[in-house]
């Protein structure tokens, strides 16, 4: 199966690379394309077109990614994963698209929710050969306030001077996940 991705990140974003680490683990044998959109102001407007190329180039399914925080709304009001949604449809219904073949994902966070979700991978990443990190999963990794500000705390503890960098150490510690065990 072809599947295609449209995300609200450049095209060396966390969110992709996360992402296309972690579906090589779910479905190896399928086959992806990536659209990368910047900003999230730019996917809600563009992403039937994107949508579109992508179907167009082959891909059965198509999932349109993005955060619900922060609110990069124009009002600077709370963001609402409601009027996000209506938005895209919008955006594919102009480009004569229904539904049928999209799939919605908006993260309720930020990505760096899902990078503690299972502890594994930031054992795993934190750790050296003369000294074991032990972290723990986090329970309810979609109720975090603040996911990043939590995993820059981690850096500052295993990591002396290294600052959390999301294009960078994201897809460094999904890598460590090696099985959806947990």
């Amino acid at each position: 199966m072809n599947i295609g991705f449209v995300f609200e990140c450049g095209p060396d974003g966390g969110d992709m690379k996360v992402l296309k680490h972690l579906t090589s683990l779910i479905a190896p044998d399928s086959t992806f394309d990536y659209e990368a959109l910047s900003v999230k102001t730019t996917l809600l407007k563009e992403s039937g077109k994107a949508a579109k190329r992508l179907l167009q180039d082959g891909c059965e399914k198509v999932f349109i990614v993005w955060d619900l925080y922060p609110a990069w709304r124009e009002d600077k009001g709370k963001p609402c994963r409601h009027e996000d949604k209506e938005a895209i449809k919008a955006s594919l219904t102009g480009e004569g698209l229904s539904e049928d073949d999209i799939i919605f994902l908006c993260l309720e966070e930020e990505l760096e929710a899902w990078l503690l979700a299972d502890g594994r991978a930031l054992t795993e990443y934190f750790s050296k050969p003369h000294r074991k990190v032990k972290i723990g999963n986090e329970t309810k990794p979609d109720r975090l306030k603040d996911p990043k500000g939590k995993l820059m705390s981690f850096f500052k503890q295993h990591k002396s001077g290294v600052k959390y960098e999301g294009t960078i150490h994201a897809e460094q510690i999904i890598k460590g996940l090696v099985d959806f065990r947990k």
